[in-house]
């Protein structure tokens, strides 16, 4: 039977959708911790990701689906980095930054401070690279 891809969405798919989105974002969050929380080199981390990448490209349609991933952090990350710069540039103009929904807000909540803690970290390691 032919598998069709149907563009409306019944509440059985959006729930699967909803349980990968939580498994990669777990996923990724826990690969990265070490790296980000110091406790491995990022030498280390570099080469763990270069010989999983190697063994995933050997498999059926490896070296594709790495080339697809790779895209899709290529181009989440350019936008992170937009906004990030954005939120730099609307604090220097007065405190403020706009969210998504044209709403503004003031900059430096408490629990963004972490999460941009970590997003710093990251970005000077592989700026460092």
């Amino acid at each position: 039977p032919s598998h069709s891809h149907s563009t409306s969405s019944t509440p059985a798919a959006h729930r699967e959708h909803q349980q990968r989105l939580f498994y990669l974002k777990a996923t990724v969050t826990e690969r990265l911790r070490p790296l980000v929380e110091g406790t491995i080199s990022q030498d280390i981390f570099v080469d763990d990701v270069y010989r999983e990448c190697n063994n995933l490209k050997k498999s059926p349609l490896g070296a594709q689906i790495l080339r697809c991933i790779g895209r899709a952090y290529r181009i989440e990350g350019y936008r992170v980095l937009r906004t990030m710069h954005d939120e730099k540039v609307g604090r220097i103009r007065g405190g403020q930054r706009r969210m998504s929904n044209g709403i503004r807000r003031r900059s430096g909540g408490g629990g963004r401070r972490n999460s941009q803690e970590v997003t710093d970290r990251v970005l000077d390691g592989w700026r460092d690279a």
